[in-house]
């Protein structure tokens, strides 16, 4: 709950900044703070299914040099399943660690994850608190975390 308030805290902290899209806090932990851009929500003509690009910080530099993936993910709002899209790695410098474009089959939604987190954010509406730029958050979301070490 702690991490949650910290992702929270950062979250409001940036309000009134320069936007770079809408973001929403989905989650938080230890290892990753996910945010989720609404502007970017899309619904194709079948209905059931949309789209959306997800940031997914993490708490440390990983070893490759990675500090946050943006993800598109299709959710299906009825069979509650989630599909990635595509995927790309970057520094907190924005430079591109690495990507992918090849599409995962669809997963179900797994009861009480962030995966649900993602899935009741995009389908239903659910957010927790508005965001700004990912990098901005996630760097605060660093802070708050490295504080409390």
């Amino acid at each position: 709950m702690k991490i949650m308030t910290c992702a929270l805290a950062a979250s409001m902290l940036l309000a009134g900044a320069a936007q770079a899209g809408e973001w929403r806090t989905v989650g938080a932990d230890q290892a990753t703070a996910t945010f989720l851009d609404t502007s970017t929500i899309r619904t194709p003509a079948q209905g059931a299914k949309k789209l959306a690009w997800l940031a997914h910080g993490l708490a440390a530099t990983d070893a490759q040099g990675i500090d946050y993936f943006m993800t598109r993910i299709e959710f299906d709002c009825s069979a509650m399943t989630i599909a990635e899209q595509s995927v790309y790695a970057y520094s907190l410098a924005g430079q591109i660690m690495g990507s992918s474009t090849t599409p995962k089959p669809a997963e179900p939604v797994i009861p009480d994850s962030r995966g649900q987190q993602m899935h009741r954010a995009v389908c239903d509406g659910t957010d927790v608190a508005a965001s700004e730029r990912v990098t901005e958050v996630l760097a605060l979301y660093r802070q708050i975390l490295s504080e409390d070490d």
